[in-house]
């Protein structure tokens, strides 16, 4: 009867491990270790710590222990008793705004000083947006004041409150000072947006190459609609522009994209570059002009908030926030004014091409962004497919020089064979006729 090795055993083959012995007690390394039948197959078959030598004398005094020595009157050590923090808000919030000051970096006395100097050059727009979702309830600036203790005790989100309650409007005035800081980046983002979308419109209006171009599509299309009721026809939706890679040729691998691609090259291939004349249009296509004119009118909202802080505040604020005042009012009524105008000129624009006038004008550009986007790619297709007929033609020309070479060098081998048998054949009869007759 077979006897199973207890468990841990060493295994077969595997030689039991020699254990040091300190020579005083140690503290312990705390690993996992592997079992002797886990060994195979692992690095831990190439090593042999045996052979390691080991300053045993320092391990010792580094890692021996130390054991205590326990006083026969030991002395008891009163603590000073631990100062308890004045908590007078709600628990959630106060951690809230705890969690903020570490984030901010600032204390309660700088913050304060910041915003009463309405500095955005420390307070930038990060800053000042987290101060305005942690402005102080009107409970509990309430709570604060009745504090009539060591303000030094206060935990610190009642020693922030406690600093910035008497702030006039406070939520106001850090609403002003955001709008402030980040006003220049909004107002740049939309005013690029606008130049945009009127850089497109005024693309794409009265714009004779493209006129050209819709008028060739208008005459394929009524060329291959014949006299069908789709036939005949004096225009088009613009969506139409995207259905022409759906009419296949009849090789199956070219369409009606690729022939007017084609038909470009060779009779209009200034049109061809379309695409980039009109690169503005791509970039219109990603732009929402509806949203830009709500971002306008964010401006205009957000310039009042200042215009109605600077009516009621401190001198400090009306020095800081007075020139920024006059400055962004001139510049968003003057983009406000471009945007109404382009507003008319787009609508003029999308009833001129089919559309109505109260379309948007991302999908409208998207149709043309796409339509030159699929222009490009069959142009490179076309090119491609070129090539490759080229290359067919020559090898075809090679192999048909090559046969008509071969056929000649036959032909000329066939005759040159064909005069050495003759000559051959001649020399063996001339050779019979100059034979000496020999006498017996």
């Amino acid at each position: 009867r077979r006897v199973r090795a207890p468990i841990g055993a060493p295994k077969a083959g595997l030689p039991k491990k020699r254990k040091r012995q300190p020579a005083v007690k140690m503290k312990g390394f705390m690993w996992t270790k592997l079992a002797d039948n886990q060994i195979k197959n692992t690095i831990w078959e190439k090593t042999n710590d045996d052979a390691i030598e080991l300053d045993e004398k320092v391990l010792e005094q580094v890692f021996g222990v130390v054991e205590k020595v326990v006083e026969e009157s030991p002395k008891e050590v009163k603590q000073a008793p631990k100062h308890e923090e004045v908590s007078l808000i709600d628990p959630k919030r106060s951690n809230s705004i705890q969690i903020m000051l570490k984030g901010l970096k600032l204390t309660p006395p700088d913050i304060k000083n910041l915003v009463l100097k309405s500095d955005t050059s420390v307070l930038d727009g990060e800053k000042l947006q987290t101060l305005l979702d942690n402005v102080p309830t009107a409970e509990e600036a309430t709570a604060v004041k009745g504090y009539t203790g060591d303000p030094s005790k206060l935990a610190p989100a009642e020693k922030y409150i406690y600093q910035v309650i008497d702030i006039p409007r406070l939520e106001n005035r850090l609403k002003a000072l955001l709008f402030k800081a980040t006003f220049e980046e909004k107002f740049k983002e939309v005013e690029s947006e606008v130049k945009t979308v009127k850089e497109a419109t005024l693309g794409v209006k009265d714009n004779p190459r493209l006129i050209q171009l819709l008028e060739i599509i208008l005459a394929l299309g009524n060329f291959l609609n014949g006299s069908t009721p789709r036939g005949g026809i004096y225009g088009f939706k613009l969506n139409s522009l995207l259905k022409m890679m759906d009419t296949k040729a009849n090789d199956n691998k070219s369409n009606l994209l690729h022939y007017l691609v084609s038909y470009l090259e060779i009779k209009n291939p200034e049109i061809l570059d379309l695409t980039l004349e009109l690169k503005a249009v791509h970039d219109a296509s990603k732009i929402s002009f509806t949203e830009s004119q709500k971002n306008i009118r964010a401006l205009a909202a957000g310039l009042k908030t200042v215009e109605a802080e600077l009516k009621q505040a401190d001198e400090a604020f009306k020095a800081a926030l007075q020139p920024f005042y006059d400055d962004a009012s001139v510049r968003i009524e003057a983009l406000d004014k471009e945007a109404q105008g382009l507003i008319t000129t787009l609508q003029t624009v999308l009833v001129y091409y089919g559309e109505k006038s109260n379309s948007e004008a991302d999908p409208f550009f998207l149709i043309f962004s796409q339509f030159f986007s699929s222009m490009e790619t069959a142009k490179v297709e076309a090119e491609k497919r070129k090539a490759e007929e080229l290359k067919a033609q020559q090898k075809a020309r090679f192999q048909d020089e090559l046969k008509k070479k071969t056929q000649e060098q036959g032909g000329k081998a066939k005759g040159h064979l064909s005069m050495t048998i003759a000559r051959m054949r001649s020399g063996r009869a001339l050779s019979r006729r100059n034979l000496p007759v020999q006498t017996q």
